[in-house]
Formats: structure tokens, C-alpha cells, sequence
């Protein structure tokens, strides 16, 4: 039960990075309240939904969602200076909280994971080189050995162009790649497991640089299994209104519709 609790905290955890990095990627956007996603499948049934809401300086400070009757409800405090803390809960009860020290510019410094018995399950400490970009995130385990080594690479411009996993316990890498327009709007991602397991999204923009069409593809043993595209609708201010999902033979699969609250 332990080691099953422990695994699921440490993919939630690698998950924070993505969930800073995407807040942090909305900095220049409108402050809102709030930000409603309803997610319905073909046949107009709703399967899912999602809740952010933001104070007035536009900071995330509680993200709810259920899909499959299954609640998830993560809430965020401020109230000490450069510090951030979390507490994640599943239908009701607490399944970890986590605590992230921050640097004078407000870049993440060092993250503490702790269990519902606040028992420290992991940390992660956050190494920037000399023009502040983030070069490696080194994870620990509650025994403070080293489980896994993110490490960044950039290009000129400044864009993330590799991502690499790796962990003592298992020799393969796990490589994320990204590529650039000449406007440095991320146009491919790839997720590599292995030579033949791989997943790749594209994306496109229109002449002012607006998103409005990506593709995901799946590959298995070298051959692809799977694709969904994606055409994302905006309102005039330049909100994103709703997402189609579609597969390859240009069926809708679902969409998700997005709804906005303004302080």
C-alpha cells in the first residue's frame, strides 16, 4: 500500500512542474476569477469538468475536477512570502501536500512532497544556470537517494528543445523534444519511450500567430495507432471558447468548452 501511495504521489509531483510551467505560461493573460472546462463526448454527455480559480493578482489558488466519479481538488496558499503550498485530495481526502521554496525572482528553488501524515515522501530541488533557465530538476526519495534527474537543454533563442528523464533504477531514457517556428511558437512535440514507443503533437498557427489546429499521434512498435486533432475556437477577446477533438477519419470525438468569470 505504501510503495502504490509513494508511486502515485512522485507521478503527481512530476506532474507540478507542468502545472507551474502553464500557470506561468498565462502570466500576460487577462486576470480572471475563474475558468470553467466542460468536457462532452460526442453525444453531448458530460464526462468531465474542470474549475481554476485566481485571486486578483491572477495566481492559481484552487483547481477542481471530477471524470469517472472520481473528485480531485488541489488548493493553494500564499500567505508566506516566497513560499508556496499545496494540498491535493481525492474524493474528499488528503493524499499529499507539498510545500515549494522560492528564489527571490519566483522561480521554484526546492519542492517538499509530504504524505497525509506529513511524513516527507520526496523533494525535488530546482538547478537554473547563469541566464535563469531551469537545467535540471534532481528528485529524491523519503531516504534523500536521488530517483530521477530531469535535465533542460535550449536552443539560441532561448526555447526548450530537450527534455531527458532519467532514473538509477532503469537505464532507458525517457526523451521529450520540441521544435520551432521562426516566430518561436512550439510547432512538434515528441515523447519518446523507446525506439519504437513514441508520441508526437504538431501544431499550427494562423498569420497572427494564434494556435488553432494541433495533432496528437500514438506509435507502437514503430507503427502509429492512434491520432487526434484538435481545432480550438476563440471568443473575440481572444479567450479560448472550445476545443474539438476529432480523430483520423475527421469524426468528432468530443469537445471541451470553456467559460470565463471576471472579478
Amino acid at each position: 500500500m505504501k510503495n502504490t501511495l509513494n508511486k502515485k504521489i512522485r507521478s503527481l509531483a512530476a506532474g507540478c512542474f507542468l502545472i507551474t510551467t502553464i500557470t506561468a505560461l498565462h502570466a500576460d493573460k487577462p486576470i480572471y476569477k475563474a475558468i470553467k472546462r466542460i468536457e462532452v463526448d460526442s453525444k453531448e454527455n458530460i464526462y468531465a469538468f474542470k474549475l481554476e480559480k485566481f485571486d486578483k493578482e491572477g495566481r492559481l489558488i484552487s483547481i477542481t475536477r471530477e471524470k469517472e466519479k472520481t473528485l480531485h481538488e488541489t488548493y493553494y496558499d500564499y500567505s508566506q512570502k516566497n513560499i508556496i503550498r499545496f494540498k491535493f485530495f481525492e474524493n474528499g481526502k488528503l493524499v499529499y501536500s507539498s510545500t515549494e521554496h522560492l528564489t527571490p525572482e519566483k522561480k521554484i528553488k526546492k519542492r517538499i512532497i509530504t504524505r497525509k501524515d506529513n511524513k516527507i515522501t520526496a523533494t525535488e530541488e530546482y538547478v537554473y544556470n547563469t541566464e535563469g533557465k531551469l537545467e535540471s530538476i534532481i528528485s529524491k526519495n523519503e531516504k534523500g537517494e536521488q530517483w530521477r534527474l530531469d535535465s533542460f537543454t535550449y536552443d539560441t533563442k532561448g526555447n526548450m528543445i530537450q527534455r531527458r528523464v532519467t532514473t538509477p533504477s532503469d537505464p532507458q531514457e525517457i526523451n521529450f523534444t520540441f521544435k520551432y517556428d521562426n516566430n518561436n511558437n512550439k510547432i512538434e512535440e515528441r515523447h519518446i519511450l523507446s525506439y519504437e514507443y513514441y508520441r508526437i503533437k504538431t501544431y499550427k498557427y494562423n498569420e497572427k500567430g494564434i494556435l488553432n489546429e494541433s495533432a496528437y499521434s500514438k506509435y507502437s512498435a514503430g507503427k502509429i495507432r492512434s491520432i487526434l486533432n484538435t481545432e480550438y475556437i476563440y471568443n473575440e477577446d481572444g479567450s479560448l471558447k472550445e476545443e474539438k477533438i476529432k480523430n483520423d477519419k475527421d469524426v468528432l470525438q468530443y469537445r471541451h468548452i470553456y467559460t470565463y468569470e471576471k472579478y
